[in-house]
């Protein structure tokens, strides 16, 4: 049932990720801002910021960038969760879709992967203009590699548990010095 949850995931995942591109190719103008400004590629995810000042203000406008980033790979793995959240009713399941949504890495994924593709300081407005991408498969694969280590991390502990319990099933039956044959509830039942 996880494997089909983590799939389930991903799939949502990737989907959401095309539409989105796709509605955010829409054609968008802002007065006094670069005509590439607010307009995606078709296969990557972007970010946009600018920044008014002299020339320090290239680097606010990195800053920015990658913030929104950040915010717009959440907001996307929220809405993933969201969307299937209503199909799950197992609790450990739900633990690994809450666990997904906490991501501790995101920032280092962020920086590994996200390129400026335009940044332009307009010496007229005084203003710093920065777009920012990163590849639509690279977030699908940084997911899905995200899903599978959660999935492993509770499949563990899942057999951790049931091993705790066996093991504390044959201490008990220990401590009374008596065998307990695990068939005889079975035995009893087919009587």
């Amino acid at each position: 049932m996880i494997a089909i949850l983590t799939s389930a995931l991903v799939e949502t995942l990737a989907k959401f990720i095309i539409h989105k591109t796709l509605v955010n190719l829409e054609e968008i103008n802002i007065e006094g801002a670069p005509s590439w400004y607010m307009k995606e590629y078709s296969d990557n995810i972007c970010t946009f910021s600018y920044a008014k000042g002299d020339l320090a203000s290239v680097e606010i406008a990195k800053d920015e960038v990658k913030i929104k980033m950040t915010k717009r790979i959440d907001k996307l793995v929220e809405i993933t969760v969201y969307e299937n959240m209503s199909k799950i009713t197992n609790e450990k399941e739900r633990a690994l879709v809450s666990s997904w949504k906490k991501d501790p890495n995101i920032d280092i994924f962020r920086d590994k992967n996200m390129t400026f593709s335009k940044i332009v300081y307009d010496e007229d407005l005084k203003t710093t203009f920065a777009r920012g991408c990163i590849p639509n498969e690279e977030v699908l694969k940084y997911q899905k590699n995200r899903l599978e280590d959660i999935k492993k991390t509770l499949l563990k502990h899942k057999s951790s548990s049931a091993i705790d319990e066996l093991e504390k099933e044959v201490s008990l039956n220990n401590n009374t010095n008596t065998y307990k044959d695990p068939f005889d509830e079975l035995k009893k039942s087919i009587k």
